[in-house]
């Protein structure tokens, strides 16, 4: 099984004329709600792609309805706690007609520290961000690697400079990053601000002596792929990936749904090989491919099915 320990989020999408103006009331004509956060996210593609999850973290009152949603998807709500003190994260959006948009966050629950035991022993990985409390992360990958669990971290949003440096890099496994993180991250780590290539970025990392230990380094590139390095037995493999492609619309979920599927591939293998670890791989970028097809983050998350299908397509074998 896998934990996600994350944020729940409820967005609010208001269709206006422009980007309200200080001291302007603005009419509204369209209003959606929707579930979000990247804990809530992450879980769903992980019980959209069939595998046993577990999402732990915090709603409101108001957050139930996304309580029965998760449940939906295949995903056990149970550590999901119930916290009186404070409503539901919020992220509040206007999207003008001109397709710009303006967004207001509020942590909410999110920002509460997350009282109950996570029971960590009874999972095989654990998954986090940075939407929650930061120490509290910490404390978890920490306590994942006492107990022998796999940790995967996607640090989204970045993390103070200060935190990179003093996070507990030899309790993570698995380390996923965009090309613009990985270099942010790699140049706080390093101290130089000098832009590098996704492979200077790789070898920085490796060679670096907080990150050597690192299990795997993911860097994705969007519709150019990834690149990757992953220790299989004692040795590096090094993954040049293209993305199979597609008609891009919308990118906001594809982060999200490439780590929860990624972490879904690496459950269902027997053993990890150079060969199961490009499976892995090239399944979650296929899943990310076709989340930015459709609008939105959750509900653009695929189905298994249509990752099947998606990547019989395109030749390639699915482990899911």
């Amino acid at each position: 099984m896998a934990l996600v320990f994350g944020s729940i989020n409820v967005d609010e999408f208001f269709s206006v004329p422009h980007i309200v103006r200080p001291g302007e009331t603005l009419a509204s004509t369209g209003i959606e709600r929707k579930a979000g956060g990247k804990g809530a996210n992450v879980s769903v593609a992980l019980g959209k792609a069939g595998a046993n999850v577990s999402l732990a973290g915090q709603i409101g009152d108001d957050g139930e309805w996304i309580r029965s949603l998760l449940d939906s998807f295949g995903v056990d709500t149970q550590p999901l706690i119930t916290n009186k003190t404070l409503p539901t994260g919020r992220a509040t959006i206007q999207i003008s007609s001109e397709g710009e948009n303006s967004i207001v966050l509020y942590g909410g629950t999110n920002k509460l520290p997350y009282q109950e035991n996570l029971h960590l022993q009874r999972y095989s990985y654990l998954v986090v961000q940075e939407e929650i409390v930061h120490e509290q992360t910490v404390a978890a990958i920490e306590e994942a690697h006492a107990n022998g669990v796999k940790t995967v971290y996607n640090p989204s949003p970045m993390p103070t400079s200060q935190q990179i440096e003093s996070f507990p890099w030899r309790s993570l496994s698995y380390l996923i990053l965009n090309a613009g993180e990985a270099n942010d991250m790699i140049s706080a780590l390093s101290g130089s601000t000098q832009q590098r290539s996704p492979d200077n970025i790789l070898d920085a990392f490796m060679q670096h002596p907080s990150t050597s230990s690192l299990q795997g380094l993911i860097i994705t590139l969007g519709e150019k792929g990834l690149v990757a390095r992953i220790k299989v037995g004692d040795e590096n493999a090094d993954f040049h990936l293209p993305s199979t492609p597609v008609d891009a619309r919308d990118t906001t979920g594809a982060g999200d749904t490439f780590a929860g599927y990624f972490v879904a591939s690496m459950l269902k293998l027997d053993k990890l090989t150079r060969s199961s670890a490009e499976l892995a791989l090239t399944n979650a970028m296929a899943a990310a491919a076709l989340a930015v097809t459709k609008p939105g983050a959750m509900e653009a998350i695929p189905l298994l099915s249509e990752v099947r299908a998606h990547l019989f397509a395109n030749g390639i074998e699915c482990v899911l």
